[in-house]
């Protein structure tokens, strides 16, 4: 009978899958957004490891006097968790599409791109691709991305059974996601011209260690939703106990700073997902009475929390020039009222046009770059760079990314590859609804991060930096196995 002793020390195998799954996690924050090769197969490494320690057959010493972990009953875990099985079905599908490729890429000797139509092994009745270069982006390359993800899930899911090494691999977590957070205002103090003053970047607009700004707003915003929820869950613990002390002080701190760097970064999106998290969190901390929370822990607390928030707005308003703001969001609104000209409009347009091509079973995983020109050609102001007078439309623009993620998503995946991650989504949604009872502030905050996602995803290419993608995956798998091992807890608890 498994025991929950707090004085047992944790298995050896779960001390394993915590190291490299909460070091892989924390590398998110400075991997160059996953772009780089030698980034990315470091985060498959660290997932891979995760996983694999947590599956492989050991002693029963390495498995722990708890008793929570057995080889059988690791296996088992695998096979029982619906979540895990949508995750496989969803790599065996990228799987068939690159085994099937319907075109091929190569290259001229004067360097351009030419795309050449295949006649694929299974047939155009079944999930196809476009064969490239792995350099680029291919159909492997994007499998590679989610089975990193995903093994880093299957790790924490199978591998950590206690509520200390969850939490654990949270605080590395929020710990890495804040300091890359507070470098990347000391990189804007110093206005540094390479990321972390040492990788040249193509793009000037960067922020931390991510080469889009866009991206790094959207890594921090995630970093706001687990510094949050940690929030909540340690006030309830605290509470619960009769406890005025606890490090909500310093969440509070980390919540504040992750907060002030998404501003300085100057993106819109980010800017605006971050703003309904801070006043969300902040309007959770009013409903629950966290004044008088303070109030009994000393009264130095709420002010020395004031100072910090005051601290913050203060450094955002000398550093921020007013003029960049006002450009900035000025474009939000002439995006607004020219919405049927914007060109991130037009490009989803197009990208829903190619997306109803091939509805059932997508153009493949890392395709949309490559088949997107045929229906980017359909409208000129996203197509050319420039209309001259005398010869029309003139110069050619490259689209990588539809600059709206759900949409590429439904043309790379279909609607079969799609179902797959909905399902995925919908068993974790399951998962928090049904913790909402007991953790309700937590649980809210957490489904707020789900739809900021989504919603950041509507407008712009987040998920398409593998950084961001696998720390999410990873994110959400800690967060849902400790609200599940707070269930088990609290049912064994109550049964005494």
């Amino acid at each position: 009978m498994p025991r929950s002793s707090k004085s047992l020390p944790l298995a050896f195998r779960e001390c394993i899958v915590l190291f490299f799954g909460a070091s892989t996690l924390a590398f998110t924050a400075w991997a160059l957004a996953g772009y780089k090769e030698w980034c990315l197969h470091t985060l498959v490494f660290g997932s891979m490891c995760a996983f694999i320690f947590s599956m492989i057959p050991m002693s029963r010493q390495s498995n722990g006097l708890d008793c929570l972990h057995a080889n059988d009953l690791n296996y088992k875990r695998f096979f029982k968790n619906p979540g895990i099985w949508f995750s496989l079905f969803f790599l065996l599908y990228l799987c068939l599409q690159g085994l099937n490729p319907a075109a091929e890429i190569y290259y001229k000797a004067d360097g351009t791109r030419w795309m050449r139509e295949l006649s694929p092994r299974l047939g155009f009745d079944w999930p196809t691709s476009v064969d490239s270069f792995y350099k680029n982006i291919n159909s492997w390359r994007v499998t590679l991305i989610y089975l990193s993800g995903f093994a880093l899930f299957w790790g924490f899911w199978i591998g950590l059974q206690r509520r200390k090494s969850v939490l654990v691999a949270l605080w590395v977590f929020v710990i890495s996601g804040s300091s890359m957070g507070l470098v990347a205002l000391l990189m804007d103090f110093t206005d540094t011209k390479l990321l972390l003053w040492t990788f040249p970047s193509n793009n000037p607009s960067f922020w931390g260690s991510f080469a889009y700004r866009n991206h790094g707003a959207a890594y921090l915003n995630l970093s706001l939703i687990a510094i949050g929820f940690l929030f909540f869950y340690y006030l309830k613990k605290a509470r619960s106990r009769g406890h005025s002390g606890g490090p909500h002080l310093l969440l509070f701190c980390m919540f504040t700073l992750v907060l002030a760097s998404v501003i300085m970064a100057l993106s819109r999106g980010g800017i605006i997902f971050g703003s309904i998290i801070g006043a969300v969190f902040f309007i959770l901390c009013l409903t629950q009475a966290v004044g008088n929370f303070f109030k009994q822990a000393g009264k130095g607390l709420p002010i020395l929390c004031f100072a910090l928030l005051s601290s913050a707005a203060y450094v955002a308003y000398i550093q921020i020039d007013p003029a960049t703001v006002v450009q900035r969001f000025g474009d939000v609104d002439a995006t607004i009222k020219n919405a049927d000209r914007d060109a991130r409009m037009l490009s989803s347009c197009a990208t829903w046009d190619m997306a109803q091509d091939r509805l059932i079973f997508g153009w493949g995983a890392g395709a949309f770059r490559y088949h997107f020109p045929k229906y980017q050609q359909h409208y000129p102001s996203i197509m050319y760079s420039r209309y001259h007078k005398k010869k029309g439309w003139i110069g050619r623009k490259t689209y990588h990314y539809a600059h709206n993620d759900i949409l590429q998503f439904l043309a790379e995946y279909g609607l079969v590859g799609c179902s797959f991650l909905i399902a995925l989504l919908s068993t974790l949604f399951w998962i928090l609804v049904r913790s909402i009872e007991r953790f309700t502030s937590g649980v809210l905050i957490l489904l707020l991060g789900l739809f900021v996602m989504l919603s950041h995803a509507f407008i712009d290419f987040t998920l398409s930096s593998p950084a961001y993608l696998i720390a999410t995956i990873g994110f959400y798998a800690l967060a849902a196995k400790l609200l599940i091992l707070e269930r088990r807890h609290a049912a064994v608890v109550s049964a005494k």
